[in-house]
């Protein structure tokens, strides 16, 4: 299944309300020069903005993400800190400092801020976001599984928070807590293509429906072509269907790719081996051996096997 959550800057996408900051002249070039890695002319244009009468915001939080992209967190971390000390009733501030400790590896630390910050602002979509996330990054997938809820009622139509948590469920084992979250975010969203794949596997994986499975796995391997686990998915549905031929046809496209998971190697020596392609089977099935299966990976292999005997 798919768990495909690019890093961008935290005062445009991850700022205090998710608001991007008015379009000053200045600003955006010392943005640009960010984006293009010139990160000494960045520093000059944030800090330049920072140590204005008064003082821009703006260029605090640019200066942080010059920090944090030399991984000088440390620093960052200081200045935000004194910053909060000078205005501590600025909330885009202790956002700033939390979003930088999830960067930094402290999701913990992050978590106890946006807490506090949504204890003040309870309808605060964006915080439940956030904390979601660093619940995620600590395993604590009943906790984020939680706050993607509360996020969820506070806007309803919104996808990410509801596939957020059927991605989890996925991930879990919970497969059938999940499918009514993808058809959900189907609702909202016809063409999203990480329901559409997995409701699609889930489908073929149970027999159920196999049309229906077909229709999503081609639409998703039309609107992501070079994703070879989606194209697993097509391939896994061609199986089911009983058209080995197609499916190996699907499955012609990974064979110079050796890092896959083990089942996507399975389904493509089975495929092979249905065509009457013995030793193109083997030569997949050594590979679902080589790549990290799981137990019940590792018993399809097993019965695989059997019938290459």
């Amino acid at each position: 299944m798919l768990l495909r959550l690019v890093c961008v800057l935290v005062f445009l996408a991850l700022g205090a309300a998710g608001q991007q900051p008015p379009a000053d002249d200045e600003y955006k070039r010392g943005y640009l020069l960010f984006v293009e890695g010139k990160l000494e002319q960045a520093e000059a244009i944030f800090r330049s903005l920072y140590e204005k009468d008064p003082p821009d915001i703006r260029g605090l939080l640019g200066l942080t993400e010059v920090y944090a992209k030399r991984d000088e967190y440390g620093r960052a971390k200081e200045l935000l800190d004194a910053e909060i000390r000078k205005q501590p009733g600025l909330a885009q501030l202790k956002v700033a400092w939390a979003n930088l400790a999830m960067r930094s590896g402290k999701p913990n630390e992050a978590i106890a801020v946006y807490e506090k910050l949504l204890d003040e602002d309870p309808k605060n979509f964006d915080l439940c976001v956030r904390i979601a996330e660093a619940y995620r990054q600590t395993q604590n997938g009943d906790q984020a599984l939680k706050y993607w809820g509360r996020a969820s009622e506070i806007r309803p139509n919104e996808v990410m928070p509801i596939l957020s948590r059927a991605m989890m469920l996925d991930a879990a084992g919970r497969a059938e807590a999940a499918v009514s979250l993808y058809e959900q975010t189907l609702l909202l969203d016809a063409e999203n293509v990480v329901a559409l794949n997995n409701l699609a596997y889930y489908l073929a994986d149970r027999e159920k429906d196999l049309d229906r499975a077909m229709s999503y796995a081609q639409k998703a391997a039309v609107k992501a072509p070079k994703d070879l686990m989606i194209a697993d998915t097509l391939g896994f549905v061609y199986l089911k269907q009983g058209m080995a031929k197609q499916a190996a046809d699907v499955y012609r496209r990974i064979w110079g790719a050796t890092n896959l998971a083990a089942m996507v190697y399975v389904h493509a020596a089975t495929a092979y081996l249905e065509t009457g392609d013995r030793a193109e089977a083997k030569r997949f099935l050594e590979l679902a051996r080589r790549n990290r299966p799981s137990a019940a990976d590792s018993a399809e292999i097993q019965k695989l096997a059997v019938r290459l005997e």
